[in-house]
C-alpha cells in the first residue's frame, strides 16, 4: 500500500489508525502524513490502539519508510476499560513468534505528541512512544527517528494506581532495537490531587525514557538528545510491567527515568549515548503516596542484563521533598545505571567500558531509606549477594552534589 500525503485537519471524537486501522501481515510504506490530528474522547471503551497512520501492525506485517508531521493530541476522560497504546507512526506493533517476524524500519516523528486526562477515573495503563506505543515479540525496530515532544499530563483527584511507560521512539518493547534517534523532550506531568476513596490515589509506576520505556531484548547504537523529566506529587508502590511482576520482585515497575532505557528485563545495551538533561521533581510529596523505589539515571534506570559501551552527557537533577522528613523510600541515581530489576533469579547485569560526564545534583528529604547515588551507577545488584555483577573499565568526569537530609551512600 503505497499513499505519498495526506493534508486537512481532522477532528474526531474517535480513536483510530488514521490511514490504516489495522495492517494484518502486510507491508505498509512510504505513507506521509501532514494533517493535524484531535481525538476529544469521553472514555476509551472503544479503542486500544490510537496513531495517525497505523494503528495495529499484526504479527507478518512491516511498516517501512513513513513519516509523520502532524501534530496529534488526545484528550481524554475515563480511562478504565482496557490498556491504551499510543504511538504517532504506529500504536502497537505485535508479533506473533520468530516465525512470524514483524518489523519498523526507517519511521520518523515531526509531529508533538500529547496526552491529557482532566477528569475522571484512571486504573488502566499507558504505553506511549514517539514513533510507535509499542513493539511487542519478536517485532525488530531499525533506524526509527523522533523530533518532537511526547507530554503525559493528569490532572485529577481519581487516579488508581495506573502504569505510565513513555519512551521518545518506543514505549513498550520485547524485540530488537538498532540504530535509532531521539531529539524530542519527553515528559510525563502528573497531579494527583488527593486520596481517591474508591482506590489508591497515585501513581504505580510512571517511567520515562530517551529511546524506549521498557526493554526485553537488545538495544544497540542509539543516540538520545532530548530531555527527559518526571514531575508529580503521589508517587505509590510498584506494579507489573513485560515479565516484571510487581508482586514478586524487590525493584519492580516504580518511577524511573532515564536517557535510554528506563526498565531492562533480560535485556542487553550497548553502543548508546545520552545527551539529554534528565530531571526528577517530586516537589511536594505525599507521604502516603510513596513508592518503595525512584530510580534516574543518564542511560538505563532499573537494568537486568549487561550494559557496555555507552555514554552519558547530560545532566542529571533530582528533588523530593516531603512534608514530612521520615519517609521510608529508596532512591537510586547514577550516571549510567541507577539499580537494577532484583528477582531470585536474575544473577547478572554488569557496567563495563561506560563514560559519565553529567553533572549529577541530588536533593532529597527521606531521611530513613539507604538512598544510593554514583556517578557511574547508584546501587548495583542492591542487595542480592547471588548476582555476579561487575562494574569494571568505567570513568566519572561528572560532579556529584547532594543536599538534603536523606541516608544515603554515595561514590
Amino acid at each position: 500500500m503505497s499513499i505519498y500525503s495526506i493534508d486537512g485537519k481532522p477532528t474526531s471524537n474517535l480513536c483510530f489508525g488514521f490511514v490504516v486501522a489495522s495492517n494484518l501481515a502486510g507491508t505498509v510504506e512510504n505513507i506521509t502524513n501532514n494533517a493535524d490530528v484531535t481525538c476529544v474522547c469521553p472514555d476509551d471503551s472503544y479503542a486500544q490502539s490510537r496513531a495517525a497512520i497505523v494503528g495495529w501492525n499484526a504479527p507478518g506485517g512491516f511498516v517501512r519508510n513513513c513519516i509523520n508531521n502532524g501534530a496529534i493530541t488526545f484528550d481524554l476522560a475515563n480511562h478504565t476499560a482496557q490498556t491504551a497504546y499510543i504511538g504517532t507512526v504506529v500504536a502497537r506493533a505485535q508479533s506473533g513468534a520468530d516465525t512470524v517476524p514483524a518489523g519498523l524500519y526507517n519511521l520518523e516523528n515531526h509531529g508533538k505528541l500529547t496526552i491529557n486526562i482532566t477528569d475522571g477515573l484512571t486504573n488502566k495503563n499507558f504505553y506511549i512512544g514517539g514513533v510507535s506505543g509499542s513493539a511487542n515479540s519478536y517485532t525488530v525496530v531499525d533506524n526509527c527517528k523522533n523530533y518532537a515532544d511526547v507530554t503525559f499530563n493528569i490532572n485529577n483527584d481519581k487516579d488508581k494506581g495506573a502504569l505510565v511507560c513513555m519512551g521518545g521512539v518506543i514505549g513498550y518493547s520485547a524485540g530488537d532495537i538498532s540504530n535509532c534517534y531521539n531529539e524530542g523532550n519527553v515528559k510525563f506531568d502528573g497531579l494527583c490531587k488527593s486520596v481517591y476513596s474508591g482506590g489508591v490515589g497515585d501513581f504505580k509506576g510512571s517511567i520515562a525514557a530517551g529511546i524506549v520505556g521498557y526493554q526485553n531484548a537488545a538495544l544497540t547504537n542509539c543516540i538520545n538528545k532530548g530531555d527527559i523529566t518526571i514531575t508529580g506529587n503521589r508517587f505509590g508502590g510498584r506494579n507489573s510491567l513485560g515479565g516484571i511482576d510487581g508482586t514478586k520482585s524487590k525493584s519492580s515497575a516504580a518511577p524511573a527515568v532515564a536517557g535510554i532505557v528506563g526498565y531492562c528485563y533480560k535485556a542487553t545495551v550497548d553502543g548508546c549515548e545520552n545527551h539529554g538533561k534528565i530531571t526528577y521533581h517530586q516537589p511536594n510529596g505525599d507521604t502516603s503516596g510513596t513508592a518503595g523505589i525512584h530510580l534516574a539515571a543518564g542511560v538505563v534506570a532499573s537494568t537486568w542484563g549487561n550494559v557496555t559501551n555507552c555514554k552519558n552527557f547530560g545532566e542529571i537533577e533530582v528533588v523530593r521533598k516531603y512534608a514530612t522528613a521520615n519517609v521510608n523510600s529508596y532512591l537510586y541515581v547514577g550516571g549510567i545505571a541507577a539499580s537494577d530489576y532484583y528477582p531470585l533469579t536474575q544473577n547478572e547485569s554488569s557496567i563495563i567500558d561506560c563514560v559519565n560526564e553529567g553533572n549529577i545534583t541530588v536533593d532529597n528529604d527521606l531521611g530513613t531509606s539507604n538512598s544510593a547515588y554514583g556517578g557511574i551507577v547508584g546501587w548495583p545488584g542492591w542487595e542480592n549477594a547471588g548476582q555476579t555483577n561487575v562494574t569494571e573499565r568505567c570513568v566519572n568526569k561528572g560532579n556529584l552534589v547532594i543536599n538534603g537530609n536523606a541516608k544515603v551512600r554515595c561514590g
